[in-house]
C-alpha cells in the first residue's frame, strides 16, 4: 500500500493530451502558416517544421513539441478547441493567448486513470518488484566495483 501510496499519479493522471504549438506574435503569420500546413502532404512535419522556423515560443526547437498535457491547466478557449480535436488534426485558426497567436497539433491522448488500490493492485506489486531487482542490482554493481582490484600494465 505504501508503494502505492508513493506512486500515486503512476495509477491516477489526468486525461493528457499530447501537443505541440506554434507560437507567433501576430494573427497574419498564422494565416501564412496555415497555408504551408494546408498545402504539404504529411501535416505533421509541415506543423513541426513551421514550429522551427516560425514559432516564438521556448520549445520551437523541438517542433514545438509540449509533451502531455493537462489541458486544464490552460485557458478554456484553448482546452475546449483541443478537445474538438482527433489525433493527428491541428487548429485550423489561431487563438489569441497571453503569449500571442497560438496553434495546437494533436498528437495523442491518454485516458484519465482513476484506479483504488485493489484495482491496480497486480500493476502495483509487479512494479514494487521490479524496482526492488533493479535496486538490488545497482547495489550488487557499485559493491563489485568498490571490491575490484584493478591493475593496467605497461607493455
Amino acid at each position: 500500500i505504501n508503494f502505492f501510496k508513493n506512486n500515486f499519479v503512476k495509477y491516477n493522471t489526468p486525461e493528457l493530451y499530447e501537443i505541440s504549438t506554434i507560437v507567433v506574435k501576430d494573427k497574419k503569420m498564422t494565416d501564412k502558416i496555415l497555408a504551408e500546413i494546408r498545402k504539404a502532404p504529411n501535416k505533421a512535419k509541415a506543423f513541426h517544421d513551421a514550429a522551427i522556423t516560425y514559432s516564438i515560443a521556448p520549445n520551437a526547437n523541438e517542433g514545438g513539441y509540449l509533451g502531455q498535457y493537462d489541458i486544464t491547466a490552460m485557458n478554456k478557449q484553448m482546452s475546449s478547441k483541443i478537445k474538438t480535436l482527433k489525433m493527428g488534426q491541428y487548429t485550423k485558426t489561431a487563438m489569441e493567448t497571453e503569449f500571442g497567436y497560438e496553434l495546437v497539433y494533436l498528437i495523442g491522448k491518454t485516458q484519465k486513470k482513476d484506479q483504488t488500490f485493489k484495482q491496480a493492485q497486480a500493476n502495483v506489486k509487479r512494479d514494487f518488484i521490479q524496482d526492488k531487482v533493479l535496486e538490488w542490482a545497482y547495489n550488487k554493481v557499485s559493491s563489485l566495483k568498490k571490491a575490484a582490484k584493478i591493475s593496467l600494465n605497461k607493455f
